[in-house]
């Protein structure tokens, strides 16, 4: 497979505009903060770099670690998992996964980590795999009932659920869940609007489905999906149309972080308060990721990997809940404990 479609990405008129430079309020001036250049060295540390670039990964919080599976660069998809001990700022490599697995995302329930559908660089997948920490290897898992690449993931009340993605002709309505119980999967009421590449999360007792791509339109369309009554509802829209984001509920409200508007990589991100029922701008990554994957891990939101519309990324950055700024530097508390050793990684 050529490195241009395993890129994946095609090009689209937005439907919301997006601006090509970072906007005013993302930039920071020398005259505002005119010390941190000099005092970074001294009173912080990078965060250590993943072991290779990679983007659509699965990713999660592991009993408060960031654990990174699979994903795909410009050659291959990976079978390859690292985990990021937040404490030593040290990456460890875990048992790989049982196959290549690109654009797909995982769910993590207590000590079980199941990858889901996704791509091998060919073809989409309807296979499933579990880590179980307790035995440390991944095993198979029962099927999805339709294969499919860039699928959204989340989990509600101890199900999983895989909401639409790509049958390698069109976004899907199709949505499915997995209930670890009865080891089984059954399908739910579909999407109104097929879609791949959308952000998922639960939040509120609801699952969202946060914009991605129907087959040629990036979408600023938002569903809800209520298992009570096994309805997907029309919620707000979002400020500008994006796929290949990153979603996930921080400080109590739902972010969406990052991704492709069609036509050039975003480093925005939006913040939706369910009590308002309003999006607002938040704030600006320090680089542009599409296809990004995002995890809190304590007080921080990981944006990992991704591509940034030029290259393939292997870092990571976070959100501080403090100065509500993204940022790849970590304090230096306890001396050189952490400090990266090379490519930040020990096996």
């Amino acid at each position: 497979m050529n490195a241009e479609r395993l890129i994946g990405f095609i090009l689209n008129v937005p439907t919301t505009p997006s601006p090509v430079a970072a906007p005013e309020a993302c930039k920071v001036s020398k005259e505002e903060k005119p010390d941190i250049k000099e005092e970074k060295p001294d009173m912080y540390y990078t965060l250590a770099n993943m072991s290779c670039p990679r983007c659509a990964v699965g990713c999660g919080n592991l009993n408060n670690t960031l654990l990174v599976c699979g994903g795909y660069d410009r050659i291959e998809c990976l079978r390859s998992v690292e985990q990021y001990i937040p404490e030593s700022n040290k990456w460890l490599q875990l048992k790989p996964m049982r196959q290549g697995r690109g654009r797909f995302q995982i769910a993590i329930l207590g000590d079980k980590v199941y990858a889901i559908g996704g791509s091998n660089g060919t073809t989409e997948l309807d296979t499933v795999e579990m880590l179980d920490l307790n035995i440390g290897k991944w095993v198979d898992q029962p099927r999805l009932p339709l294969a499919r690449s860039n699928p959204g993931v989340c989990d509600l009340n101890d199900l999983i659920y895989c909401i639409g993605g790509w049958n390698g002709q069109v976004g899907i309505k199709q949505c499915d869940v997995f209930d670890p119980k009865t080891n089984r999967w059954s399908s739910i009421s579909s999407l109104n609007v097929g879609r791949y590449q959308a952000g998922v999360a639960s939040y509120d007792n609801l699952v969202y489905a946060v914009g991605g791509c129907d087959a040629w339109n990036c979408l600023n369309s938002v569903e809800t999906y209520d298992p009570e009554t096994d309805i997907w509802t029309m919620s707000k829209p979002l400020i500008t149309a994006r796929r290949g984001c990153g979603v996930t509920v921080f400080n109590n409200k739902l972010y969406v972080v990052g991704g492709s508007d069609g036509s050039h990589t975003l480093n925005t991100t939006e913040i939706y308060d369910k009590e308002t029922k309003t999006w607002e701008v938040g704030p600006c990554m320090t680089v542009p990721r599409a296809n990004v994957e995002v995890a809190v891990v304590g007080d921080r939101l990981y944006a990992v990997g991704g591509f940034s519309g030029k290259s393939f990324l292997n870092t990571i950055e976070y959100l501080d809940l403090t100065t509500n700024e993204w940022t790849n530097f970590i304090p230096n508390r306890d001396g050189d404990a952490a400090a990266p050793t090379e490519n930040g990684t020990s096996s």
